[in-house]
């Protein structure tokens, strides 16, 4: 059975979305700059990218007004903010999600319920698992050290074993990956891999680079002597 990397790596990056042409034609540039910072995260229906232009022409009103009244340009910046807020009433919950995940990729949380379906996570796990990411919103922020430790002991206590390791190998993606390539250049300057068996030497030395960053996972500091936090 693949893993979740392994699927992931498979899955060709063609699915990037874009601003509906439509969409394009009908607003101003500087509203389809901000469609383009949800749509270059998470695929939206061209009904919800009007939704976000309307949105935004409604801000321009309320910034212009402001900018008559004598309120500076640097003070009403913030009425353009994209967050939780400004998505509520227009993405679904798994999209939310999705850009969310964009966002924070080193969220763990985030990564359970975006490859949700990968993982055969069941619903009841999906429901918790969303409970606590909401809850770590109203929460003060600590450490990503801390962070992580604790989304760590929550997932453990949900997730089955492997749908927990896949989530902590995957976290380590870029760092997996960028040391399998080094590791598979030196395999090749040297002349030491198999003639034929290259496709199958080269997954193994994936495998334990995924394997190895995993359990080690030094963005929670794992084997820290200090307690954990509680």
């Amino acid at each position: 059975m693949k893993t979740l990397f392994q699927i992931l790596l498979l899955v060709p990056i063609l699915n990037i979305a874009q601003v509906s042409p439509n969409v394009s034609k009908r607003y101003p540039a500087h509203i389809i700059y901000k469609i383009d910072e949800v749509t270059s995260k998470v695929n939206l229906s061209e009904d919800k990218q009007i939704k976000i232009a309307k949105k935004f022409i409604r801000t321009d009103s309320i910034v212009n007004a402001g900018l008559a009244a004598g309120i500076t340009a640097d003070q009403l910046k913030n009425d353009y903010t994209i967050d939780k807020t400004f998505l509520k009433n227009i993405l679904s919950i798994e999209e939310m999600e999705q850009y969310a995940y964009e966002m924070d990729k080193d969220n763990r949380f985030l990564i359970a319920l975006k490859f949700a379906p990968e993982l055969k996570l069941e619903s009841t796990q999906i429901s918790k698992i969303r409970q606590l990411n909401d809850s770590l919103e109203n929460t003060p922020k600590k450490s990503a050290k801390v962070t992580l430790q604790f989304e760590n002991r929550k997932l453990s206590t949900i997730l089955n074993q492997n749908q927990y390791s896949q989530i902590i190998n995957f976290s380590y993606k870029d760092e997996s990956i960028a040391e399998t390539k080094s590791d598979w250049a030196s395999v090749e300057k040297l002349k030491i891999n198999i003639p034929g068996k290259e496709q199958e030497e080269y997954q193994q030395i994936k495998d334990y680079h995924f394997n190895k960053n995993g359990y080690l996972d030094k963005k929670a500091e794992r084997f820290e002597k200090r307690n954990r936090i509680s």
